[in-house]
């Protein structure tokens, strides 16, 4: 009896071993088609709303990405790498840094308020010899964005407060002109920067507390 039972309890653990095995998720291509892909973005409160790259072009999906649109009026259409980031407490403003494939020199900012509908160019022009890492919008406050360069020092790291209309730096206590940034992001009045020492010294974590007027270390990852 006791043996049936032991072989009736490793039967239903095997059937159980193959139920699992068989119910692993598989993931399923929902595109957008093309070569080269980027990031991608969620409505915060809109589950069915996305934001995409690929091929160089901004794509939205308004039905769960069953179907996608390009949104490209007003952002060059050709070779470029495009990085997108949004704000949740705007969701239809998109910010998207794009790249020439064929020349760096070509790298510009352009914000969305219409969540993809229309793009304007921002007035912003990168420090001489960098490049454009990145770009992080806080997410209390669509208007606040800060972006990464990789300028050595304090031109690594340029904030705005009103959508990129205008720009500016950081003043004091940014550790040292032999600084890289490596990136940055911000929340309120608060801003964080990953740092090393161009060099070859230790990755830390500076941070402000006034908008990126004054920065202090915060320790040494």
């Amino acid at each position: 009896m006791l043996g049936q039972l032991c072989k009736v309890v490793a039967g239903g653990l095997l059937v159980l071993a193959q139920n699992a095995q068989a119910e692993i998720n598989v993931w399923t291509p929902y595109g957008p088609e093309g070569g080269k892909g980027g990031n991608i973005l969620a409505h915060p409160t809109n589950a069915s709303r996305l934001f995409a790259v690929g091929s160089g072009r901004v794509f939205r999906s308004d039905d769960a990405a069953a179907t996608w649109r390009p949104v490209m009026n007003g952002l060059p259409d050709g070779r470029s790498e495009i990085t997108i980031a949004l704000s949740p407490a705007n969701p239809d403003r998109v910010y998207a840094l794009v790249r020439s494939e064929t020349a760096f020199s070509l790298e510009r900012i352009f914000r969305t308020d219409n969540a993809g509908l229309s793009w304007r160019r921002l007035p912003y022009v990168r420090p001489s010899g960098s490049r454009i890492v990145d770009i992080s919008v806080s997410p209390s406050n669509a208007d606040q964005i800060i972006i990464t360069n990789s300028a050595t020092g304090p031109a690594g790291v340029v904030m705005s407060d009103n959508a990129g209309r205008s720009f500016f730096g950081p003043t004091a206590g940014y550790v040292s002109t032999s600084n890289i940034t490596t990136s940055a992001t911000r929340h309120g009045s608060f801003a964080y920067a990953a740092v090393r020492n161009s060099t070859g010294g230790a990755q830390s974590i500076i941070r402000s507390s006034d908008n990126g007027f004054n920065w202090v270390a915060t320790g040494t990852l």
